[in-house]
């Protein structure tokens, strides 16, 4: 493939260097996509998907060529070259790239990083995205990922962990808060009928093809137990595993793993837990001391 002769962004016009308009547009746009918070990744997707070209008729952007860009001094304006990013704008690309540098060395380990289940946003129920700035007061804020919402909350990683780990040691000393169903009485769906019917006339034919019945019977026995109602089980099964839990010293991301669905924040900043039988339970005062609630007996099944 052939190599650019001057940085992305200039072009040569009668011998001498100049800023390409369009090219040094899209290099103020990625400056400004990365200290929005955007990845390198993330940006490279964007321009590809723009069809923005690299040269003429190459497009294949890619984090090493972005990495590469935010790092150039020369659109600082170093001779022979014309200014395309202020001192400001570059001081604080370096300052962010160090800063997520450091984040992939020392936090990786950390305990948010453990937590696998998705945080909700509590306006739209969408999922929110973790965003990490050093140089603000409180350096977490949760973005909601839905493009018509975009609520965002701040709340540091200690925080968040200290109360989810607060709500479970709640729902470990009291066990009986969550909700038991009764099954379900359901008619049998259309498919399940037709099979049973197609059972009935295989036995009352006068030839019996044993294995075309053995495979029919198999076929409706796992159709009733796909139409079987699964909550009781599974209240049982958290129950059971908060049963057997001892008191967390400690967050333990295994245990939220198997007994929670997703935490959802509330608008006061505070978080709730959507546990795996779709319960929503979150800590309030009550006579002194915190014990978990339901929310009217709130049940949530969808969040994306």
């Amino acid at each position: 493939m052939k190599n650019r002769t001057l940085p992305y962004g200039y072009c040569c016009v009668d011998g001498i260097i100049t800023a390409h308009s369009e090219e040094s547009a899209v290099v103020s746009d990625i400056c400004t996509a990365y200290l929005a918070g955007k990845s390198l990744l993330t940006i490279a997707e964007l321009l590809n998907e723009r069809q923005i070209e690299y040269m003429p008729g190459v497009l294949g952007w890619n984090k090493a060529r972005l990495k590469r860009i935010l790092e150039d001094e020369r659109y600082l304006g170093k001779a022979p070259y014309q200014r395309i990013i202020s001192q400001e704008a570059y001081e604080a690309i370096q300052a962010v790239k160090n800063t997520r540098n450091t984040q992939k060395e020392t936090d990786r380990q950390s305990d948010i990083y453990q937590l696998t289940v998705p945080v909700m946003c509590p306006v739209c129920r969408s999922r929110m995205k973790r965003i990490y700035v050093s140089r603000r007061k409180c350096k977490t804020r949760w973005v909601c990922e839905n493009q018509a919402c975009r609520h965002s909350i701040d709340k540091e990683d200690d925080d968040m962990i200290k109360d989810i780990t607060e709500l479970v040691n709640c729902l470990i000393a009291n066990p009986h808060t969550i909700r038991m169903q009764t099954p379900q009485a359901t008619e049998p769906s259309m498919e399940l009928r037709i099979l049973n019917n197609e059972i009935a006339r295989m036995l009352d034919s006068t030839e019996i093809k044993r294995d075309d019945l053995r495979a029919k019977m198999l076929q409706s026995i796992s159709q009733k137990y796909k139409e079987i109602d699964p909550a009781p089980y599974t209240a049982r099964k958290l129950i059971t595993e908060l049963t057997e839990a001892e008191p967390l010293t400690a967050f333990n991301a295994q245990l939220i793993g198997r007994t929670v669905n997703a935490v959802i924040f509330n608008i006061d900043r505070s978080v709730s837990l959507i546990l795996t039988n779709n319960q929503i339970i979150g800590k309030e005062s009550y006579n002194g001391a915190n014990y978990p609630s339901t929310e009217s007996g709130q049940s949530y099944t969808a969040y994306g």
